[in-house]
């Protein structure tokens, strides 16, 4: 059971158990999911991660060795038991540095030497939209329905009730082609669910700056991968 057994981290907060299970069901039959939950004010509200169970271990490898995102959201994906062996790595490490708290998604120091020039290197320039105006029912699904069809969504940077999105495309459309042709679709008045949505194409500083976060991001998720494997190793 342990070699079935996997740790996932990266979900959109509004994701229910359905559609998780339709995503997993994607590499092979999946036995059990169990979403992750924190308790505030006294609700459970779903934390991002699931534990779930395979029914054959190849399927289960399939999983892990897959770098294809949910929604456009990167996932963390590891064995189970490679997670636990990492949190008991964290509680020594903090325990050997006096106690002091370190947040488990920054411990990894060298996520945060990406320089300006790494950046400028890596990014593809002109492919993102910083979207505003959004209902509070918005989803990220509703988001990439409305632009998917002009170019390719790679990523989206939303989260539920929030007014404001993060859009990344890919391919050859630019972001500004893309929302050019939304908004003649939409004959000058972008609508999403119902709410007129503003838009414009990041440029300069704003632009290296939401490049810098995604690459630590991409940065810390290859490095856990890699601690995982060497723990199966």
């Amino acid at each position: 059971m342990k070699s079935r057994s996997v740790y996932a981290k990266g979900f959109p907060l509004d994701a229910t158990l359905d559609e998780i299970k339709a995503y997993l069901s994607t590499y092979g039959p999946v036995e059990m999911v169990q979403m992750r939950r924190s308790i505030s004010e006294g609700e459970k509200n779903f934390k991002g991660s699931i534990f779930a169970l395979f029914g054959k271990k190849e399927d289960t490898q399939k999983f892990l060795d897959s770098t294809e995102p949910y929604k456009g959201q990167e996932l963390l994906r590891l064995l189970k038991e490679a997670y636990f062996k990492s949190k008991e790595v964290t509680r020594k490490d903090r325990k050997a540095d006096g106690g002091k708290k370190k947040s488990e998604e920054t411990k990894e120091d060298h996520t945060n030497n990406i320089t300006d020039d790494d950046i400028k290197e890596k990014m593809e320039r002109g492919m993102i939209l910083h979207l505003n105006g959004f209902a509070a029912d918005a989803t990220r699904e509703s988001i990439k329905e409305v632009f998917d069809q002009y170019g390719t969504v790679a990523w989206i940077d939303f989260v539920k009730g929030d007014s404001e999105a993060w859009v990344r495309l890919t391919g050859e459309a630019s972001a500004q082609t893309v929302l050019d042709k939304a908004l003649e679709a939409a004959q000058g008045k972008l609508l999403v669910n119902d709410a007129e949505i503003k838009g414009n194409v990041l440029e300069g500083d704003d632009e290296v700056a939401h490049w810098k976060k995604l690459l630590q991001v991409q940065a810390e998720v290859r490095e856990r991968k890699k601690q995982g494997r060497g723990d199966r190793e």
